[in-house]
């Protein structure tokens, strides 16, 4: 019953940080409240020993969230199965969607069409900065970019970063990422965006939903303002998403991954400090001007 449902989660996976307004994690302190569980999904939840035993995020088609597609003025152009469609329609015309991602709004092309790409970087104001790519599988990775046993690891973990990689004679538009030795390749990390690749077949140009120096947007009321003249059309859906996370950001270096860009997947992290780190103060840092990091120092 969940068969190409663009909400599926379980476990181990779907959204934590982004959706979730206060702690103890739990669906009815995220914004999952809205989505009251169905007969079905509840005998799920209360099962032990399934597999989605407590998923806090769990839904279906029938009390999950529902999708939307919108014209770049605002105008509905379907739900649900209509609006998949629709937006994959756009990405085959060579159109730029707006997608609602698990922490913001994400603005997808098709990664083969120059043209298409030019327009992207055009009406973004982002005249050479790389662009990331999404692929589908592994195995398409490794047709664009070298892959190591621990680039392979990571590209493929729960995390779903963008992984920074040597680009090989790759068939993408030039204008993905010019000059550039690296390509930035991330997998799906939504079933939305697992059906968008299955049914187009060919990489996703997967960028930040905002423009030139601004932070992603949010929601769609925000999306439709500061993406209008940028995106042809909105895929959105009525999950709230609660704080923007952008995507990560990391390369394998020394045998090691070394995190670029500290986003979904793997913020917040814990890091705990050695005895001669302690200061004994409560310490707080907020990074730069509008792209900041946070840091709180405590206990250790």
């Amino acid at each position: 019953r969940r068969f190409a449902h663009p909400f599926t989660t379980c476990l181990a996976c779907g959204p934590r940080f982004s959706v979730t307004r206060a702690l103890p994690y739990d669906r009815a302190r995220t914004s999952m409240q809205e989505f009251p569980p169905c007969p079905w999904c509840r005998a799920e939840h209360d099962q032990p020993g399934g597999r989605r035993h407590h998923a806090q995020a769990l839904a279906c088609p029938r009390c999950g969230p529902r999708l939307r597609l919108l014209g770049g003025d605002g105008s509905p152009h379907g739900q649900d199965g209509a609006a998949l469609s629709g937006a994959i329609e756009a990405l085959r015309r060579g159109r730029i969607v707006a997608l609602q991602g698990v922490g913001g709004f994400q603005l997808l092309v098709d990664a083969t069409d120059e043209a298409a790409v030019a327009r992207l970087r055009a009406r973004k104001r982002r005249p050479t900065k790389p662009l990331a790519v999404m692929v589908a599988s592994l195995e398409q990775a490794r047709s664009l970019a070298a892959l190591g046993d621990e680039e392979a690891r990571t590209l493929a973990s729960p995390a779903g970063p963008i992984v920074l990689l040597r680009r090989r004679a790759d068939g993408l538009a030039p204008a993905v990422a010019p000059q550039c030795a690296r390509l930035g390749l991330m997998l799906p990390t939504t079933p939305l965006h697992a059906l968008l690749l299955d049914a187009i077949g060919r990489p996703l140009v997967a960028t930040s939903g905002n423009r030139h120096e601004e932070p992603i947007a949010l929601d769609e009321a925000e999306a439709l303002q500061r993406l209008a003249g940028v995106a042809d059309v909105f895929l959105v859906h009525d999950r709230a998403i609660v704080r923007r996370c952008d995507d990560s950001v990391v390369q394998v270096a020394a045998g090691r991954a070394r995190v670029l860009r500290l986003g979904r997947g793997y913020a917040p992290l814990r890091i705990p400090l050695s005895m001669h780190d302690r200061t004994g103060e409560t310490l707080l840092a907020l990074g730069g001007h509008l792209k900041h990091a946070p840091v709180l120092v405590a206990d250790g």
